[in-house]
């Protein structure tokens, strides 16, 4: 089995967009009529420490008053990205807070830049939602008291998210021909250089991601993660039923010493019925 040196790793998603340059056209991609915005204006505000399976995948960053989330969904597609997003957005606010020194329990309002919630879907199943509604995900319809939405981004342009995009797609295409994972990154590699996408990153790159993407999606490290992720939910399930236990051990001797009392308020009675 390969050995695996490293317990969490950026993927390829935040690899190409934690460089400045690449954060720059990114925020153009989704806001073109913002012509002034330059490297300088864009500060990283990315969770180092929200992780999922092991893997960084998720970025975020500010421009302005903006807060721009994307997550990446790399294979299955979930409604549960809307609760991600709550949880992330939450995280970095908090931290925002902390970072700039504001203290959201006094009276004076405080201030955050405005958020917007992005999903980029690279997986294989074809969908055509625009965004993803926490309310109709999880509660059936729009919840009057909490509402959120989620943008879905395909790619399907020339814009760099799009290459992005369009990478994943060939990446894809080629471990269903290929007979190895460092063949198939190798060959979308270089294809990907030959269509003039991502060109400047995967040849100044192109060694660090061979290594990322290799390791990522090494069959043995897939399922030492699948097991670390089954390990982690029993875990769970033993705390869960520890915690019922107890809950029921709790109860009985309640119960126990209620119906004690009641045998000693009895035991009394009788005592002045028989002196009487």
């Amino acid at each position: 089995m390969r050995q695996v040196n490293r317990k969490l790793q950026d993927s390829v998603f935040t690899n190409l967009f934690k460089e400045p340059e690449n954060r720059l056209r990114l925020y153009q991609a989704l806001h073109p009529e913002d012509t002034e915005a330059g490297v300088e204006d864009i500060q990283d505000v990315t969770l180092q420490a929200v992780i999922m399976n092991g893997i960084y995948n998720d970025l975020g960053f500010t421009v302005g008053d903006r807060l721009m989330i994307l997550i990446e969904a790399q294979s299955t597609w979930s409604t549960n990205i809307a609760i991600r997003s709550l949880i992330y957005l939450g995280e970095t606010y908090k931290a925002y807070l902390a970072r700039t020194g504001q203290n959201y329990y006094t009276g004076r309002r405080v201030h955050l830049p405005e958020p917007e919630l992005y999903v980029v879907y690279t997986g294989d199943a074809a969908h055509e939602e625009e965004s993803i509604e926490l309310g109709e995900a999880h509660w059936g319809g729009e919840n009057r008291y909490l509402r959120l939405s989620v943008k879905v981004l395909y790619g399907g342009g020339n814009d760099i998210l799009s290459q992005y995009t369009e990478f994943c797609r060939i990446f894809k295409e080629m471990r269903r021909s290929c007979v190895s994972i460092e063949a198939a990154v190798h060959e979308t590699i270089r294809e990907c250089i030959a269509r003039g996408i991502l060109v400047d990153f995967l040849t100044q790159k192109e060694a660090e991601i061979m290594d990322t993407m290799t390791f990522l999606y090494d069959p043995d490290v897939i399922q030492k993660l699948h097991e670390n992720e089954l390990r982690e939910e029993g875990r769970e399930e033993e705390r869960a039923n520890t915690k019922k236990e107890r809950a029921r051990a709790d109860a009985l001797e309640s119960e126990n010493k209620r119906l004690q009392a009641e045998l000693e308020l009895l035991k009394a009675k009788m005592a002045e019925t028989m002196a009487e």
